[in-house]
């Protein structure tokens, strides 16, 4: 997905359902242009965006993402080896590992590497296929590189609708969707961090004062206080209020 400005392009996971309110964020973030309509991948939707000239994408100014990926390419379906082909270019390669030099860190020239890969179904041919059929095409364009699990890099490629897949190199880690570390205590059942943060967009322009009579583990009340709310969280269930306590601080 090629800009003709010459931008790089992004694009951000989210749960199932929750691209529009991800791509309206995109679209009242200052720094943040959104590019296609959502596309879902069987397991996540897809929001496209691109950063405005002299601004600078933070990874964590996105409450509404699971993952960020710096685009490489996009493509038609086809047999697997063509739409590899077609997701993994040389240019489109290295304009995407010059973005993620610049927002994640320092590259070697053999690196090590894995492959995502999500189709909407399996009727053309199976993910598997093409999962080999890229890691065929980046041995092509970079042939010091090495597939290992875990891995310096994750090259993803989706099918984001029927017949249409885009590649990205992931950004993000674990971090990201669980806000830093983690909560300080765990609960069963707790929310996902986007989740929380997608009820909190719900509840109207803030900050305010936002209340959440069955908080849980906090994560609601967490989610909240991070973004200015004034927040205040309770629930029936004493050991909750304790774990809420510890993960939302204040």
């Amino acid at each position: 997905m090629p800009d003709p400005r010459g931008r790089v392009s992004f694009f951000a996971a989210t749960l199932p359902g929750l691209g529009p309110l991800l791509r309206d964020e995109v679209a009242a973030h200052p720094d943040l242009e959104p590019g296609d309509e959502p596309g879902f991948d069987g397991r996540a939707d897809l929001v496209f965006f691109r950063v405005r000239r002299g601004a600078r994408l933070r990874l964590d100014g996105l409450r509404l993402a699971e993952d960020v990926f710096v685009a490489i390419c996009d493509a038609w379906s086809g047999p697997p080896a063509r739409v590899a082909a077609s997701l993994i270019t040389g240019a489109g390669v290295e304009r995407a590992l010059s973005a993620r030099a610049a927002y994640v860190g320092h590259l070697s020239p053999a690196m090590t590497f894995r492959v995502i890969t999500r189709v909407v179904d399996e009727s053309r041919f199976r993910r598997t296929e093409l999962r080999d059929a890229v890691e065929h095409a980046i041995g092509a364009v970079r042939p010091r590189w090495r597939i290992a699990d875990p891995a310096d890099l994750e090259v993803w490629a989706l099918e984001y609708r029927r017949a249409r897949f885009v590649s990205g190199l992931r950004l993000s880690d674990q971090r990201l969707r669980q806000r830093g570390e983690g909560r300080a205590r765990e609960r069963h059942g707790a929310l996902r961090p986007v989740a929380a943060a997608a009820m909190v967009r719900l509840a109207g322009a803030g900050p305010g004062r936002l209340l959440d009579p069955c908080c849980g583990s906090g994560t609601i009340v967490q989610e909240a206080l991070a973004t200015g709310w004034d927040a205040q969280g309770s629930d029936v269930d004493r050991e909750a209020v304790s774990v809420a306590r510890a993960n939302a601080a204040g």
